[in-house]
């Protein structure tokens, strides 16, 4: 983790209030492809330098289920664990929160924020559709992400950089 908090202090010694108009904020994209070790790192920099941090946590259905199959535990619970929810921490579009989720996110003091809407469309591959449960097989998907980098992106799972 030293890498990644080096990048962070550079970038907010150069950043931070730059004429007045950056704020910095650290943003794990989600909990499923962040390490607990990277979310400790992440609140304990946000402590240090008093920063917001931004995650997208049980936004979708998939994130809901995913979180109790490979955690055994809510994405609620498995950040409160690895001190990602915070009284800095503001959680982006969580609409899959349990009523146990959302005493754990007043109990840090955590944000919960939403754009209230409606999703008119969303593709997904007919053959990872299973309509009998209204689900996706994110198994048979391998969802990727990035990391945040220009050539640093993760599955579910393990990490890979793009030379």
């Amino acid at each position: 983790m030293v890498q990644q908090s080096q990048i962070f202090r550079d970038l907010y010694q150069r950043w931070q209030g730059h004429q007045g108009l950056i704020t910095t904020v650290l943003a794990p994209s989600a909990a499923q492809p962040v390490t607990p070790e990277l979310m400790q790192c992440i609140s304990a920099l946000s402590a240090e330098y008093d920063v917001p941090i931004h995650a997208h946590l049980l936004e979708t259905r998939i994130q809901a289920v995913t979180g109790l199959e490979f955690f055994g535990e809510t994405i609620i619970q498995y950040a409160q664990r690895h001190s990602l929810l915070t009284h800095r921490t503001t959680i982006a579009h969580s609409i899959w929160l349990t009523p146990k989720d959302i005493e754990r996110v007043a109990v840090e003091g955590a944000t919960n924020v939403m754009v209230l809407g409606r999703v008119l469309r969303f593709h997904v591959r007919q053959d990872l559709y299973r309509p009998e449960v209204g689900l996706v097989n994110t198994v048979a998907m391998e969802p990727i992400t990035r990391l945040g980098g220009p050539r640093e992106y993760s599955k579910i799972g393990e990490l890979f950089f793009l030379t």
